[in-house]
Order: structure tokens, then C-alpha cells, then sequence
């Protein structure tokens, strides 16, 4: 740990990288979680700091529940005036913060893109000269699937949960269970969801969203700070 810490501070990220691909995960596992975080790799951090236990330190849960990429993120969210928490609770259901990530259907990178998706958002978007290989680029991943999640909130009226919804399983999908069952509330209308995948897709979306809205509430923030001091004295 001690090599990959020097290489670290010389700049060399990726012989540090390599490093630590070579040691015992199951050791220093809040080290080695934040190691990878200095080194640029939010998927290997968050992968090690996922299989600890979070409930000693609250710092665990930064590293369980991360701001990757956050720059790309928070400029995304502030052009489209989107909520940067609801795009990483998106990013770790969909690839947990893996850009190489490729789904069984084809869907790629950090936000799980599709490459006819990837070709209608394009279009709207006027970029020029779209590969599908251009989706694991984590600029223009984050760029599409935020101003696609952004277009189904604003079709869905703000809700949320349809949004997720519609997300997963494509917006004429939802449309249909609408005609369904469009005067349930929410929580039945999720609950009545035919496709056992997308009941649960929007459950833990969800759920992640309200968890970092916790995690990095700047009250909570607050209190973890005093805590922390009292146990250092």
C-alpha cells in the first residue's frame, strides 16, 4: 500500500493502479477504497468500499455512495437544471460508476446508453458525426443520458419515479401503464409495474437518490465533523 501511495504522489496513477490490483482487497479496505478514489477510479473504489460495512465511520459512506465524476456531473446538472444527486443515484444503478460498462442488451457506459438512443439524442443535440463508440467517453455519456433523464422528467411532469421509469423500460411503456393505471398514486402505480426488472430499477433508484441526499446534506455534514473531532480528543 505504501508503493502505491508513493507512485500516487509522484503522479504515476497508473502504475498506482496496478498496484493495488495486485494486493489483498480484503485488508486496509477504507484504504485501498480511497487509493483507488485519489487514483481516478471511482469503479474500483466504490466496488471496495460497497463489500465493507459502513456503519463505523461515516466517511464509508462517501466512498459507498460516490460523487463520481463529479465535475462532468454538476455542470451537466447545472445546464439542464437537474438535480446532480438524482444523476449519480442513476450512474450507480446503471453501471456502478463503470465507463466500460456494457449491458447485456447493449447499453453503454456510465449512464447505460443505448446506441440508437445515443443517435436520436444526437440528433436533438446537433452532435456531429456520433459512433457508438463515442457512448464510453464519459463527457458525452453523462452529456446524453442527463438530457434524456432531463426530457423524461419534463414528459412525465416532474415525477420522478415515471422518469426512472420510463428510463428502463422506455417512455411508450409507461405511457401504456398510465392508460392502466393512471389514477393510482404513485407507490401503486411503481407496485403495478408489470416488469419485475423496472419495479425494482425505480425502487433503488429512488432509494439511492434519497440516500445521497443524506449522506451529503451540508446539517449532517456538519454534525459528522463535530463527531469526528470529539472522538479525536
Amino acid at each position: 500500500m505504501k508503493r502505491a501511495q508513493r507512485l500516487l504522489e509522484l503522479g504515476l496513477n497508473s502504475l498506482a493502479l496496478k498496484e493495488l490490483a495486485s494486493m489483498d482487497q480484503r485488508q486496509y479496505t477504507i484504504s485501498i477504497s480511497l487509493l483507488y478514489k485519489d487514483a481516478g477510479d471511482i469503479y474500483h473504489s466504490y466496488i471496495v468500499a460497497r463489500n465493507q460495512s459502513y456503519s463505523s465511520a461515516a466517511f464509508d459512506y462517501q466512498l459507498a455512495f460516490p460523487e463520481g465524476y463529479k465535475e462532468l456531473v454538476e455542470q451537466a446538472a447545472r445546464k439542464l437544471r437537474l438535480d446532480s444527486f438524482l444523476i449519480y443515484a442513476v450512474m450507480m444503478q446503471e453501471s456502478e460508476f463503470d465507463a466500460r460498462a456494457v449491458s447485456h442488451a447493449g447499453a453503454v457506459g456510465l449512464l447505460q446508453i443505448m446506441p440508437g438512443t445515443g443517435e436520436m439524442i444526437a440528433r436533438k443535440l446537433s452532435h456531429q458525426s456520433f459512433k457508438e463508440d463515442d457512448l464510453f467517453a464519459p463527457p458525452l455519456n453523462i452529456n446524453f443520458g442527463a438530457w434524456y433523464l432531463k426530457t423524461l422528467i419534463t414528459r412525465f411532469n416532474g415525477n420522478l419515479p415515471l422518469a426512472i421509469a420510463a428510463y428502463n423500460a422506455g417512455p411508450n411503456a409507461v405511457d401504456e401503464w398510465l392508460r392502466r393505471w393512471g389514477k393510482l398514486d404513485v407507490d401503486a402505480f411503481v407496485e403495478n409495474i408489470p416488469y419485475p426488472e423496472t419495479r425494482k430499477y425505480v425502487e433503488r433508484v429512488m432509494g439511492y437518490y434519497e440516500v445521497y441526499k443524506t449522506i451529503y446534506n451540508p446539517r449532517l455534514q456538519t454534525y459528522i465533523g463535530n463527531e469526528l473531532a470529539t472522538n479525536d480528543e
